[in-house]
């Protein structure tokens, strides 16, 4: 497998390799934010394009509040009055969403620079990316030892990833990582034309903050049972009159699928689908996480992107498998406890 490393922007600690398989696939790591930094993937005829969001400055990259492509945590999502209780104490969090804490604050993993790794074999490539947390980082109690893992495959369009984590103490842990989707090539496209399937039945209502507080089942606005054109219900009043203006719900698995604890990382068992038909291309999203949220850039930066044109509405999707971010006790990391949880990205064509 091909393999390039280099440094991204001013700052020679801030590595990104790209790895390139014989299947016409690259993927660009970097170690701001241990993120995934550029995906690059054949349509239905090979000719290979940019299938992540990008902006056409990388120093836009390090210091975007949008989320591009990077590992988000200690937690993903918001956390209402950002405080939480634990243990019979209260940790108070970043305000940085209205009163809330989204994705943990500016401390978050998403601004780290994490130390970078790689290990070569016959069949794949696996860069593994080291940060450790200080107790109290955030707001959050604890000094956690986190892995992002990512495994790039030599003879299938498939990347694989893990995150690994303890701590010394009981902590918060919901880690996911921020990817803007656009199956188009090159995001030349928005993404009203692409077809989405949830394996969800049920989804967390929120209020105008866009803080969850219950479990509800999915509306005909929401349903992605089946697959649907994203555009379909953009416009419907159920979006567009909240201060959502789009999709940004989480979704749960179906229950079924949880109860009888299926293989979620076979063929046949992926959490989401995403596919655009002009191009031929598909994404398969495979988690062992029981819920993840659906963004759809209802929020741009307005930033000149990677084919000279600005980020718009609706310009790509971000697909964050998750724990559900009100229900706090579900992400409690004991002290000594691992977390394990991972993400598998299928590309493919038809």
């Amino acid at each position: 497998m091909k393999t390039t490393i280099e440094t991204l922007g001013d700052d020679p600690s801030v590595k990104k390799i790209t790895l390139t398989n014989e299947r016409g696939m690259s993927v660009s790591l970097c170690s701001w934010g241990a993120s995934i930094y550029q995906i690059v993937a054949p349509d239905r005829s090979g000719k290979c394009e940019k299938v992540l969001l990008e902006y056409k400055d990388p120093s836009e990259f390090l210091k975007t509040n949008q989320y591009f492509g990077k590992t988000i945590g200690r937690t993903s999502g918001r956390i209402g009055g950002a405080k939480f209780e634990l243990n019979g104490n209260t940790y108070r969090l970043q305000v940085n969403d209205n009163d809330n804490n989204l994705h943990a604050g500016d401390d978050g993993f998403h601004n780290q620079n994490f130390k970078m790794s790689v290990y070569r074999f016959p069949l794949y490539t696996r860069v593994v990316f080291k940060y450790i947390s200080p107790d109290g980082e955030g707001g959050f109690p604890g000094r956690v030892k986190l892995l992002v893992t990512y495994t790039f495959f030599r003879m299938n369009n498939d990347l694989h990833v893990s995150y690994d984590a303890v701590t010394n103490q009981d902590t918060l842990l919901n880690i996911t990582n921020h990817s803007y989707f656009n199956l188009s090539g090159d995001f030349k496209d928005t993404i009203h034309d692409h077809r989405l399937t949830l394996d969800a039945e049920r989804y967390v209502a929120m209020n105008e903050q866009l803080v969850g507080y219950s479990v509800l089942p999915v509306n005909r606005t929401l349903d992605f049972s089946v697959p649907k054109k994203i555009g379909k219900d953009l416009n419907n009043s159920v979006l567009i009159d909240h201060a959502w203006i789009g999709y940004d719900h989480t979704y749960l698995r179906a229950e079924k699928e949880r109860l009888v604890n299926l293989k979620v990382f076979e063929e046949d068992n992926p959490f989401a689908v995403l596919y655009d038909e002009k191009s031929g291309r598909e994404l398969r999203v495979y988690t062992d996480y029981p819920a993840m949220n659906v963004y759809s850039d209802n929020y741009p930066s307005y930033k000149v992107l990677a084919n000279g044109k600005e980020e718009k509405r609706y310009q790509a999707i971000c697909l964050e498998p998750e724990f559900i971010p009100f229900t706090i006790k579900d992400y409690v990391l004991r002290a000594k406890s691992r977390y394990h949880q991972k993400i598998r990205y299928a590309f493919k064509t038809r």
